[in-house]
């Protein structure tokens, strides 16, 4: 198993597409059991999988040892996991915010001039 994925490797550091793809679905059932572990969503999590497989083929060429391939694989997915979470916490949803007008603007303003503050 070892050889034929260190030949899956290589052949992918070629452009072998296909080898690519026998590689993702090696470990894609894992990647998104790892990814839902991080969302707790199914959209989310095939998103990340997605990502990282993107972002894997990009830099297929980098890996010196094709035995950590999977190793790679996850530390990968784990960084984009990461940078959502961090992303998606400076994010303000819609329904944290509270449509208001400053006090001595109220009576002179219509209703479409509103200005958008951060609910406490």
């Amino acid at each position: 198993m070892e050889e034929e994925l260190g030949r899956l490797v290589r052949e992918a550091q070629k452009g072998n597409t296909a080898a690519f793809s026998a590689i993702m679905n090696e470990h894609k059932e894992k990647l998104y059991r790892m990814a839902y572990s991080y969302f707790k969503n199914e959209q989310d999590a095939l998103e990340a999988v997605q990502e990282t497989a993107y972002r894997a083929l990009k830099k297929i060429k980098q890996i010196k040892e094709p035995r950590y391939i999977g190793t790679w694989i996850v530390r990968i997915l784990l960084n984009y996991c990461a940078d959502e979470i961090k992303r998606k916490k400076r994010t303000i949803p819609l329904d944290h915010l509270a449509i208001l007008q400053p006090e001595e603007d109220r009576s002179s303003r219509s209703t479409d001039n509103k200005i958008l503050w951060l609910s406490n």
